[in-house]
């Protein structure tokens, strides 16, 4: 678990000085309100919740327990977005 938090804090690290991350945040802050409500309804309204294993089952590998989208792959998905909660916290984390 400890190398699965790891990998998760490494793809906010080096994704929170995107540009695509910067872009992202002008664009939520363009909503208005603070940075945190607007992070927070800029992620809400991209990425759609799916559990793991239901994605999992979609690549036709049920055997998947953990599925780690990085924050700038999330954006460049942009509106067909799908994760749980955890790829949320590192688009939310990353920006």
């Amino acid at each position: 678990m400890a190398d699965t938090i790891n990998l998760m804090r490494g793809y906010v690290l080096a994704d929170a000085g995107s540009p695509e991350v910067a872009g992202a945040v002008a664009e939520a802050m363009e909503g208005g309100g603070g940075p945190i409500e607007a992070v927070f309804r800029f992620v809400k309204g991209r990425v759609a919740f799916v559990r793991d294993d239901e994605i999992a089952t979609s690549w036709n590998n049920p055997d998947i327990v953990e599925v780690l989208i990085r924050p700038v792959d999330m954006l460049a998905l942009g509106g067909s977005a799908q994760g749980d909660c955890d790829d949320f916290v590192r688009l939310a984390a990353a920006m």
